[in-house]
């Protein structure tokens, strides 16, 4: 039998593996691939022709590198909002991140706040146009969810509020789900003076 690539190929003993370096190899190639694929989806999702998730830095000269939560509150009071924050942030499993609800001009809106854009761009890629589905997460929310995604930012309004939906789509680009359906804004009380 001829030697070489094919069956009935023995490796030698200095090739082989012993059980656990086989196992820690076979773990670093799944890794791999892992990253592999969710790069690919990345820049497929980035490079849509339609903006539909999100500005992008190319796309818009207004764009910061690290446009954050602060950047957007100044936005919202430059553009005649009261944002107030609503509550401790917490951890959401669904976009892997911390959240915080804002009230702004009575209604909820919610900002998922990533380390980089980079990492707010795997997620704002997974949300379905209609918003129900994120990843492989399907959502059923009290209103129809309207998101927007720029720098490291997620933000989402549940519900049609014209004036604040307007004005995120001057300052966060087009809505990454076009397809949500009408309603009513899910209300908020503005904090009471003492």
């Amino acid at each position: 039998m001829s030697e070489g690539v094919g069956m009935g190929h023995e490796p030698s003993p200095d090739q082989r593996l012993d059980p656990p370096e086989a196992i820690r190899a076979g773990k670093r190639s799944i890794r791999l691939l892992i990253f592999v694929c969710i790069s690919v989806s990345v820049l497929a999702a980035c490079s849509s022709s339609d903006g539909s998730r999100g500005v992008s830095d190319a796309q818009d000269h207004r764009a910061a590198p690290r446009f954050d939560t602060p950047t957007l509150i100044a936005a919202l009071k430059n553009a005649g909002f009261e944002p107030h924050r609503r509550g401790p942030r917490w951890f959401d499993t669904t976009f892997a991140t911390h959240a915080r609800n804002y009230c702004v001009d009575r209604l909820r809106m919610t900002v998922y706040e990533y380390q980089d854009r980079a990492e707010r761009q795997l997620i704002s890629a997974t949300i379905s146009n209609d918003g129900d589905t994120i990843g492989n997460s399907s959502v059923r929310w009290s209103g129809p969810p309207h998101f927007y995604a720029r720098g490291r930012l997620i933000v989402q309004v549940l519900g049609n509020a014209p004036k604040l939906n307007n004005r995120l789509t001057e300052i966060l680009g087009p809505t990454l789900s076009p397809d949500s359906g009408p309603g009513r804004g899910i209300r908020c009380s503005p904090p009471h003076d003492p």
